[in-house]
């Protein structure tokens, strides 16, 4: 009996010390499996080096601030706010969609069921400074949005020219 404890006590260390090897291996993986690290953008919004805005910056498209008022008053376009949920309540672009940076795994399942990807979108943030547009925009574009532009002004730029905002 007691060497069958022993042998018990031994495989269990045996298996629980691959599956951390395992969860260590995946973490150094260019595509590691997803139930272990978030999609490449998810994660470079937690850890952004500035090497890797600058690969987010190329590969989104901006938009200016008249095309964007434009786009809005003519309906062409949906308005992605990628700010914290307590700013947008605080005030936002009329008819904007909330889609955090932050929140994004936890919030595009309700966004995709809303906007079709063929939609056009423009997604801002708070200023001109912040990147939470980019990374959101270019995840919105790794899972098939392909019309997804930036608007680098935000609600700053937005606020300043006193166009209308919902609260």
């Amino acid at each position: 009996m007691g060497q069958i404890r022993e042998d018990v006590r031994f495989l269990l260390l045996v298996i629980v010390g691959a599956i951390l090897l395992g969860f260590f291996i995946n973490g150094l993986r260019d595509d590691p499996l997803p139930f272990l690290r978030e999609v490449e953008d998810l994660r470079l919004a937690r850890t952004v080096s500035d090497g890797a805005l600058v690969k987010i910056r190329e590969e989104t498209s901006v938009i200016n601030f008249d095309d964007t008022v434009a786009a809005f008053e003519e309906a062409r376009s949906v308005l992605v706010d990628a700010r914290q949920e307590a700013f947008f309540g605080l005030g936002h672009i009329p008819g904007a969609r909330n889609l955090p940076r932050s929140e994004f795994r936890s919030s595009f399942g309700d966004f995709a069921v809303q906007i079709a990807q063929e939609e056009s979108l423009i997604v801002y943030c708070s200023d001109a400074e912040c990147e939470d547009s980019a990374i959101v925009a270019k995840a919105l574009m790794r899972l098939g949005y392909r019309r997804v532009l930036v608007f680098k002004g935000g609600w700053e730029e937005w606020t300043a020219a006193g166009l209308s905002q919902e609260p």
